[in-house]
């Protein structure tokens, strides 16, 4: 047997007695709120990983991210700040480098806070696999490749960013900045409930039309207002219209805000657009119908503006994807861990990476489900598996005499 070998084997025999204290620090991780909108906590967080990850014995960037505008419920735009980036690298000058990204931002408010119990080997509670639970498979994966030295001469950086959940409006750049330099990239979403890892993802995107009319008394002169509301119910009728399920595309309509007193003609209303999208050149043609729309609806009295954008592009697997997923298969099956790959709905960052041209597999958490709720729960035993995955899957890369092929070809750019 190689050195290389038996380090494997020690790294895996040592991860298997490690699911105890994982478990432990991801429970006291979810006790920390994090979420999106909670520049504070998401400060707070982010200290309390750079003090966990220590044990990488790595410096860590502490990146500060620009802030971000979205329109508020009355139609202003509002200016948000969000937390530090986390940045660590190892070997950044080696031949072979790996990606490894996930957020630690979630949906949760931090008042009150989800009840957080064990049930099982479930862990109830927010953030516990999405994706909370994903750092903690990084963390335990990483730790166990320096501990044995299983792959000491491979690159690697640790991305973990603070938004996610909104669509990664503050990091888009510097994930754009950072895809470049590496193989392929592994994000840590969770998997599948039944532990699929997610193969082909629909892009998705998220508009605010705004619309404006003119405000006046409802009994002394309703005649000279324009109501907002009426246009704005209009409106949400021309973008249902939009949907095209034969062809993947979903327009939902998930808000409408407007109104005051009942006796004002409402003068501003707010209706808020998810889109879901198979098809790429889908994006311009959404685009394209959501500014005619906006055209349309302006006019005697009204004014109609468009914000917002495709956040995730649509992620299909290239000839260099498909081989990545052929590759980390056949680490899961090293590890006497089936995989199967499924498609979904769903968005993450792993679709920004795809279209920077870095190929990735954004499933490598744990197994968890009831996402973004009250009942949201990482199955605890499905840790260990996946950093012992993740350790093969990176062992056996290294061992690879060649860059990962779009590496180089983005190298001759």
């Amino acid at each position: 047997m190689t050195e290389s070998n038996q380090a494997l084997l020690d790294a895996h025999a040592w991860i298997a007695k490690q699911q105890t204290s994982v478990s432990d620090r991801l429970q006291r991780w979810c006790e920390q709120n994090s979420g999106s909108y909670h520049p504070q906590s998401l400060k707070t967080m982010a200290e309390v990983l750079v003090d966990d990850l220590s044990s990488w014995g790595l410096p860590v960037e502490r990146v500060k991210l620009p802030n971000w505008e979205e329109l508020d419920d009355v139609g202003q735009l509002v200016s948000h700040s969000t937390g530090p980036g986390l940045l660590w690298h190892h070997l950044p000058q080696a031949d072979h480098r790996v990606l490894l990204l996930i957020h630690y931002d979630t949906v949760y408010s931090p008042d009150p806070p989800p009840a957080i119990r064990r049930v099982g080997e479930r862990l109830v509670a927010p953030g516990a696999a999405d994706a909370k639970g994903g750092i903690a498979v990084l963390h335990l994966a990483l730790a166990a490749l320096q501990r044995f030295e299983v792959a000491p001469n491979l690159g690697w950086s640790v991305v973990l960013n603070p938004d996610e959940e909104i669509g990664s409006p503050a990091s888009r750049d510097w994930f754009a900045s950072l895809a470049d330099g590496y193989d392929f990239g592994m994000v840590f979403e969770p998997a599948l409930p039944g532990g699929a890892w997610v193969a082909d993802r629909k892009g998705s995107g998220n508009w605010s039309f705004l619309v404006q009319g003119r405000s006046a008394h409802a009994g002394r002169n309703p005649e000279q207002g324009r109501n907002a509301i009426v246009q704005a119910a209009a409106l949400v009728q021309a973008l249902d219209a939009l949907n095209d399920r034969a062809h993947g595309r979903t327009v939902n309509v998930g808000r409408i805000q407007g109104g005051g007193p009942l006796n004002r003609v409402p003068d501003v209303a707010v209706v808020r657009v998810n889109v879901r999208i198979t098809e790429s050149d889908d994006e311009a043609r959404i685009e394209s119908r959501f500014r005619e729309l906006a055209s349309n609806f302006s006019g005697d009295g009204f004014r109609c503006s468009l914000f917002g954008s495709l956040h995730a592009p649509v992620k299909h697997a290239d000839k260099y994807a498909l081989l990545l997923r052929q590759r980390m298969q056949a680490a899961a099956e090293k590890v006497s861990r089936p995989v199967q790959w499924q498609d979904t709905g769903g968005a993450c960052d792993g679709s920004k990476l795809a279209a920077f041209g870095l190929p990735n597999v954004d499933t490598l958490g744990p197994t968890g489900d009831h996402l973004h709720s009250p009942a949201e729960y990482c199955q605890l035993d499905s840790i260990v598996p996946a950093a012992q995955t993740i350790v093969q899957a990176l062992h056996d890369f290294a061992a690879e005499p060649l860059r990962w092929p779009t590496r180089a070809m983005r190298e001759q750019r």
